[in-house]
């Protein structure tokens, strides 16, 4: 509904999850977004009455991943609902090489309990996933990264 105007967009937002609460009234549900809601416009208000969680799509491309990561739980914390944030692991698209990608990912690994701790805890990240979409014969992660995916455990906020 990007290019609709925000009028219709709302209504049919509101249609749209009346359908999904009437017919799976007892399932969670989230939206998965966009890491800066000030760049779209969009039924946010008509989405944040019907989500239990949001999952902004926190992808640094060639930026400080800690930095990016730390200004996406922010921005989507003024919605007061649990996040996921998705991240990304990915190389060979947008000019990421698979070095960097590496780098990228054992930074995140390595300093999400200490530099990215505070944001976490006051903003109710509650999950993390990371997004792969790489080309033909590529894995999600290489060695490197599997590595540092087996020894990363996360401080997440525990919401009731």
């Amino acid at each position: 509904h990007k290019d609709d105007p925000i009028e219709v967009e709302k209504e049919h937002a509101e249609i749209y999850w009346g359908k999904i609460k009437s017919h799976l009234p007892d399932v969670c549900h989230g939206l998965s977004s966009y890491w800066n809601p000030d760049y779209h416009e969009l039924a946010w208000n008509v989405h944040m009455k019907y989500c239990d969680f949001i999952a902004p799509q926190i992808y640094h491309v060639k930026k400080d991943p800690i930095e990016t990561i730390r200004k996406g739980i922010k921005l989507n914390a003024r919605f007061d609902k649990p996040q996921i944030v998705t991240l990304q692991a990915f190389w060979g698209e947008m000019g990421i090489s698979e070095i960097g990608a590496t780098k990228d990912f054992e930074r995140i690994c390595e300093r999400w309990n200490t530099e990215l701790k505070d944001i976490v805890l006051e903003n109710k990240v509650i999950g993390i996933n990371f997004w792969y979409a790489g080309g033909t014969g590529e894995s999600a992660f290489n060695e490197m990264m599997e590595e540092s995916w087996k020894n990363f455990n996360p401080i997440l906020k525990e919401v009731n």
